[in-house]
């Protein structure tokens, strides 16, 4: 008889958690709603405040810069670096 292992998280949907996070559009999420999604979809628990502490590091998730305050996630880039695959900053002005 085989014995499969128990799951540390239980099976999610992603697109339950999108649409419970309020997220509109892949390429859009806030500091706060990619902090969500990591924690809830990934199970890697990740307060905004250190995304933010990543950012000036110049580590963690890919992110891009609008302006010079605006903080933008995707949900591919969020998927890589959960994967561990870090990838570089993109500034648009």
């Amino acid at each position: 008889m085989l014995h499969s292992t128990p799951r540390l998280f239980p099976e999610v949907k992603k697109d339950e958690i999108i649409r419970d996070l309020g997220i509109t559009h892949p390429n859009a999420l806030t500091t706060r709603q990619a902090a969500e999604y990591l924690s809830r979809f990934h199970g890697i628990p990740h307060a905004p405040s250190t995304l933010e502490v990543y950012r000036s590091y110049g580590k963690g998730p890919s992110y891009i810069r609008i302006g010079s305050r605006r903080i933008r996630y995707s949900l591919s880039a969020l998927d890589n670096y959960a994967k561990g695959i870090e990838v570089k900053v993109v500034e648009v002005c």
